[in-house]
């Protein structure tokens, strides 16, 4: 009885020693597979995620877009690492696609520039931030007999208005703007009433809200250089213009700074500052500091916002003031236009 109670003890332990084995290897085997079966469902979720990036990438052209596909916590390193260098890639062909095309890249230099003259400074900037840079407004470059006159490149022609000092009637012009000079011209006859170089562009200055005038202030130390005009009836080569008759555009002496009012004043005022300083030769970057930085003439080129600043008016001091719209004052003047009055060496411009 006790040797067959020992050998069924025996044979016990055995079967629960090779049970015990046994529940070993099945757990090994079952990690081993849980592991290989993870270890494939991740590199299957890295495929499937680098093809659908692939598709979603395409689609990510500029080099602003913040747009990005959404990954799993496990691919945070990896995703973070591919959004810095797609980011890269990006630039870097958008840097390419500027090479190829000088036109675009002239667009970017222009905008960059209004940025910096303009943001936090004026209050109709963030309007033409959508808006392109067109540059000849009025197709003045197929015109024959702009051809015959002059053959400078234009960088901004358009149809703007010309406040009369004497009475601050509005008097259409064409203002061009070329390489070697800012002309205005009669919108009929395209007859030339002032050139103004750009080395004697001292200062222009606007105000901060939402209207579209600014004043061209001239350096009247050398005037006859700084502005030249001629007779009403004349249609000369700007090329060939001396200063003739001092006539004003609107009828009076010549003499002081002129006002304009214009829908494309950040468009045109900066490219007056891109021609003044590439005038001056010292404009080779996007840096402003650079082209302010250098003496155009007398004086340098200055941009200044002021709602309340002083103007020569025939070698007359005259206060130009920008008068915003109140409770009271929007019962006379309708919404969006302008009122001006002209006093004795004043004028106010009620917006």
């Amino acid at each position: 009885m006790t040797t067959a109670q020992i050998l069924i003890a025996k044979f016990w332990r055995k079967y629960l020693k090779s049970r015990k084995v046994r529940k070993i290897r099945e757990l090994k085997l079952m990690r081993k597979s849980v592991n290989a079966i993870q270890r494939c469902y991740i590199q299957w979720k890295r495929l499937l995620y680098l093809r659908q990036l692939t598709t979603e990438v395409t689609r990510l052209t500029s080099p602003v877009s913040k747009s990005w596909p959404h990954v799993p916590s496990y691919l945070q390193e990896t995703n973070s690492l591919l959004k810095i260098l797609f980011h890269r890639w990006r630039c870097r062909q958008y840097r390419r696609c500027l090479d190829n095309h000088p036109s675009d890249r002239l667009r970017l230099n222009e905008k960059s520039t209004a940025s910096e003259i303009f943001k936090g400074e004026k209050e109709s900037y963030e309007r033409s931030i959508t808006h392109p840079f067109l540059g000849d407004y009025i197709r003045l470059r197929q015109n024959s007999q702009w051809r015959r006159m002059d053959s400078s490149p234009i960088v901004f022609a358009d149809l703007i208005n010309k406040v009369a000092r004497s009475s601050g009637k509005l008097i259409p012009t064409v203002l061009v703007t070329t390489t070697t000079a800012i002309l205005l011209l009669d919108p009929r006859t395209l007859s030339i009433k002032y050139k103004i170089h750009p080395n004697s562009l001292k200062q222009i200055t606007m105000s901060t809200l939402n209207d579209d005038f600014c004043v061209f202030q001239i350096d009247h130390s050398d005037e006859e250089v700084a502005m030249e005009t001629m007779p009403r009836n004349s249609c000369i080569c700007s090329n060939n213009l001396n200063s003739g008759d001092k006539v004003d555009y609107d009828g009076n002496n010549t003499g002081g700074d002129l006002i304009f009012h214009t829908c494309h004043l950040i468009e045109m005022v900066t490219k007056i500052v891109l021609v003044c300083g590439n005038f001056c030769r010292n404009f080779g970057n996007h840096s402003l500091n650079n082209c302010h930085g250098e003496k155009l003439g007398a004086e340098m080129l200055r941009v200044v916002f002021s709602n309340e600043f002083l103007a020569t008016f025939h070698s007359t001091p005259t206060t130009i003031k920008f008068i915003p719209q109140t409770i009271k004052t929007l019962e006379l003047i309708p919404p969006n236009q302008v009122k001006i009055k002209k006093k004795i060496n004043k004028m106010e411009f009620w917006l």
